[in-house]
């Protein structure tokens, strides 16, 4: 089943993203490093806008982006949790 690409929320708000061998990397190290411990944070230092990380996945997926959901049709169904 193929779903259209779409931009939840402002284009231009960040989006936290790591890539999935750095994300098993750091994890496998705070698994053995006994100096390593609380909470991590696993994200990429170079962050990306929603629109980039969106389009980027598109092109990865031979997809195209149909466009976007602005932020309050997101608040509108989903609440507190699209104010996010």
């Amino acid at each position: 089943m193929s779903f259209p690409i779409v931009i939840l929320g402002s284009r231009e708000s960040y989006c936290p993203w790591i890539a999935l061998e750095d994300w098993l990397g750091l994890v496998e190290l705070a698994l053995i490093d006994p100096s390593i411990s609380g909470p991590l944070n696993l994200v990429s230092p170079d962050p990306v806008t929603q629109g980039e990380f969106v389009h980027a996945i598109a092109t990865r997926l031979n997809k195209r982006v149909w466009g976007h959901v602005p932020a309050w049709v997101l608040r509108l169904f989903t609440g507190e949790f699209g104010s996010a």
